[in-house]
Order: C-alpha cells, then sequence, then structure tokens
C-alpha cells in the first residue's frame, strides 16, 4: 500500500527522488507481506536535498505485524537490507530503461507487467522458501525473510 502525491507521474526520470522513491517504497511494502512479517503494509520514505540516504523511514502495518516484530522495528530492517540511495532504488528496481510511457497509460501501481519491477516480490520468499521448499520468483541469493530471521535472532542478543 503506498499513498503518493501528483510528483511521481509528473517526472520522468529515475534520477528525480519523488518517484524513484515511491516505487521502493511500493516494493519494500510487497515484500514485507510476502515474507509474511505482516498482513498489510504501507512503507514512506522521506528525503532532503543534499542527503542521499532518506532522512525517515516511517512503517506502518496496520497492527497486523508477525513474527513478534513492531513498525519500529520493520523500519530498522528496511534500513539495513535495502539500497535507499537513488543510485541504490534505481539499480534495484531497473529504471533506467524506456518504462515511462507505460506508466502514463493507466497508472504506476497494481499492474503486474515485467516492466514494472516495483511490483516484484522476489525478496519476500515467506516461509516457504526459508524452510527450504522452494518458491517461485524467488531471487537468487539474499531473501527479506531469512534475512528477518537472522536479524530478529540478532536483536534478541542486543537487548
Amino acid at each position: 500500500m503506498a499513498d503518493t502525491a501528483a510528483a511521481p507521474s509528473a517526472a520522468r526520470t529515475p534520477t528525480k527522488v519523488d518517484r524513484s522513491a515511491a516505487y521502493m517504497a511500493r516494493y519494500i511494502a510487497k515484500n514485507i507481506v510476502k515474507a509474511g512479517l505482516a498482513s498489510q503494509c504501507e512503507v514512506q520514505l522521506s528525503y532532503a536535498i543534499g542527503y542521499p540516504e532518506p532522512l525517515n523511514i516511517w512503517v506502518s502495518t496496520f497492527g497486523t505485524a508477525k513474527m513478534g516484530l513492531d513498525d519500529g522495528q520493520l523500519g530498522d530492517l528496511i534500513r539495513q537490507h535495502f539500497k535507499l540511495t537513488p543510485r541504490g532504488i534505481i539499480e534495484t528496481l531497473n529504471l533506467r530503461r524506456p518504462i515511462y510511457r507505460e506508466t502514463a497509460r493507466h497508472g504506476h501501481f497494481g499492474r503486474e507487467l515485467p516492466a514494472f519491477t516495483w511490483e516484484r516480490t522476489d525478496k519476500g520468499g515467506g516461509a516457504a522458501q526459508g524452510s527450504g521448499r522452494g518458491g517461485a520468483g524467488v531471487a537468487k541469493g539474499w531473501v527479506f525473510s531469512s534475512a528477518v530471521r537472522r536479524s530478529r535472532r540478532h536483536m534478541r542478543t542486543r537487548t
């Protein structure tokens, strides 16, 4: 889930963080739900000119967080496991492609087109991936749900 302003549809370049951060917030929220960490999720990323990292990461799971996590802990995990600089977002979502005409037609979100990389759930492998039972569409390497399990163990040892 993502509330967006009119600005993301106005910029035609992925280097403008208003567009790319909206896509990244959608990507993160969908992967949190796919990983089974919450039933619903909204992510907001706040940037300021001259600062490549977001100044704030706000997460709301509307009380549906699972695995003993709260919204603040999910925000910390997002900062640790996702590249949130403009360059990191562009690379993660492969935004330097001619995809923006299609986004102008019928909107940016909610369409499962291959070009819309922010709709992927490749980091949210869920319990099936973590238990070794597979899972279609899961990226090679890092999977969000298993990284969360590792981070939760680390959090427990610190508190």
